[in-house]
C-alpha cells in the first residue's frame, strides 16, 4: 500500500542501506543457520568441510567483535577496555557465522562496492582475530566472504578479480534466486549504481 510521503512506497522499497538488507537476511538465517551454511557449501561460496557441516553454528548481526569480546574476556594482554586496547573500537562486521573452529565474516554492500583500503582492513581483521583468540591457522579459520550486488561483481570481473582476501562471494541476487525468494533480496541487488 505505501505512504503518501514516500510516493506510495514503503520504506523497504526506498532504502539502499546494506544494514537493512543484512537485518532481513539475519532473521532468515537465524531460523535455520545450518541450512544457510549448507547453502554456502552447495553454492560453492566457500569451502566448508563435512566435519564443519556437523558442527554447531550461530549467526551474529552487526557484530562488534573486538569491543564485546574484550569487555567479556579481556584482550591478549588482559586489558578489559577496548579504549585501552590495540584493537579497533568501532569495527563492526555485518554478519558473522560462528562455529567451534571457524568464524566466517560476511561483509556486505548494496548500493556500492568494496574499496581498496577495506581489503587491507579485512586482512588485518583476520590476523587480529587470530591473535586475540590465541589461535593459529592450524586449528582455527577466520575467513571473509563478500556479499554485494550481482551487477557489482559482473562489473568487477570485467576489470579486476575479487581481491584474494575474500574466501568467497555471493550476491543478493544469488540469495533471491536460490536461498530465499523474498522480494527484499532481489531489490537489494538492484540498488547498486555503477
Amino acid at each position: 500500500m505505501g505512504f503518501d510521503y514516500l510516493n506510495g512506497l514503503n520504506w523497504k522499497d526506498v532504502t539502499r542501506d546494506e544494514r537493512y538488507f543484512c537485518a532481513e537476511l539475519y532473521f532468515e538465517i537465524k531460523q535455520d543457520t545450518l541450512a544457510f551454511v549448507k547453502w554456502l557449501k552447495e553454492y560453492n561460496v566457500t569451502p566448508i568441510s563435512d566435519e564443519e557441516m556437523k558442527a554447531e553454528w550461530e549467526i551474529g548481526f552487526e557484530v562488534c567483535f573486538y569491543r564485546d569480546y574484550i569487555f567479556k574476556h579481556g584482550d591478549d594482554t588482559g586489558e578489559k577496555s577496548i579504549r585501552n586496547s590495540k584493537y579497533s573500537q568501532k569495527r563492526t562486521f555485518d554478519l558473522c557465522l560462528f562455529s567451534q573452529n571457524r568464524i566466517i565474516i560476511i561483509e556486505a554492500k548494496a548500493q556500492q562496492g568494496f574499496e581498496t583500503n577495506q581489503n587491507e582492513e579485512f586482512r588485518k581483521d583476520i590476523s587480529d582475530m587470530l591473535t586475540l583468540l590465541k589461535k593459529d591457522t592450524t586449528n582455527f579459520n577466520v575467513s571473509v566472504i563478500a556479499l554485494a550486488s550481482s551487477i557489482y561483481f559482473s562489473n568487477l570481473e570485467k576489470k579486476h578479480s575479487l581481491p584474494d582476501v575474500f574466501a568467497g562471494k555471493f550476491s543478493w541476487k544469488d540469495i533471491y534466486n536460490s536461498y530465499c525468494r523474498r522480494t527484499v533480496f532481489g531489490y537489494a541487488d538492484k540498488t547498486y549504481k555503477n
